[in-house]
């Protein structure tokens, strides 16, 4: 029903097992939307002047029980970003071009994605724009980034920017 994970490559030192099991310990009845809240806690804190220093990192929590209205909103963004005239792609490129990256180019932050693509004036249609980012923050119940990855919102989507990386993985 939850999961955890990392926008960005995980770091060697991995999870903070020592100070998540201690909080967990504490409060035995947690839930495991708490459960997951903590780890995603845990692990930023560690990164972040904790445990292991300082360390750019990502981390989030996810409801899985809202991960079809995050596909079911995003195809209806994909309709949309389809049907752009010429110039407002270029638009839509340019902000997915400055839009929060990871160790792998192409997968940007969704959330990061949408806010610069409204800042660039993209002729995304207002609504469906934001019924995506609510969907995003639905799904996301814990979860950011830290250093350089502060655009983070805890869910990243490939966007590749350059045709070849398209053409790369079409059937």
């Amino acid at each position: 029903s939850y999961f955890v994970g990392s926008e960005e490559t995980e770091p060697g030192y991995g999870w903070p097992y020592n100070t998540f099991f201690t909080r967990f310990a504490a409060n035995t009845a947690a839930t495991p939307a708490d459960v997951s809240i903590y780890l995603t806690e845990e692990y930023l804190k560690a990164y972040n002047g904790g445990i292991y220093g300082k360390q750019d990192v990502t981390f989030s929590a996810y409801d899985m029980s809202k991960f079809q209205a995050v596909m079911s909103s995003t195809k209806a963004l994909s309709a949309t970003l389809a049907s752009l005239a010429p110039a407002d792609i270029s638009k839509a490129k340019t902000a997915a071009n400055s839009t929060q990256s990871y160790a792998y180019d192409d997968y940007k932050d969704f959330h990061d994605f949408l806010d610069r693509a409204a800042v660039s004036s993209v002729a995304l249609d207002a609504v469906v724009v934001e019924t995506v980012k609510d969907s995003i923050r639905n799904l996301v119940i814990s979860g950011g980034g830290t250093g350089s990855y502060k655009a983070s919102h805890g869910i990243s989507i490939w966007l590749p920017t350059q045709a070849s990386d398209l053409s790369r993985y079409q059937a």
